[in-house]
């Protein structure tokens, strides 16, 4: 579930949820509008404050979610290479 609807759905106020993990309004807001993808840690204070409702891959910005297909895509290539060797 995106980050945007989460709150709204449940009635939290951006501030409030910063407050709860402990970070910046600011940090959070660009999280929230996909401007940035958060940090590690943050990426795991939100999932955990959500009980894994908004997962890592709802965090990433769209061109992060495109280059993580990009190295799956990459991966099974090296792996179908690697098995065409065998």
């Amino acid at each position: 579930m995106e980050l945007d609807y989460y709150l709204w759905r449940n009635k939290i106020s951006q501030n409030a949820f910063a407050k709860k993990l402990h970070i910046s309004l600011s940090t959070l807001s660009q999280v929230v509008c996909r401007k940035n993808s958060p940090s590690l840690l943050t990426a795991v204070k939100i999932v955990k404050a959500t009980n894994g409702v908004v997962t890592y891959e709802d965090l990433l910005r769209t061109r992060d979610r495109l280059e993580m297909v990009k190295l799956k895509d990459w991966e099974a290539e090296l792996a179908e290479e690697a098995r065409d060797e065998d």
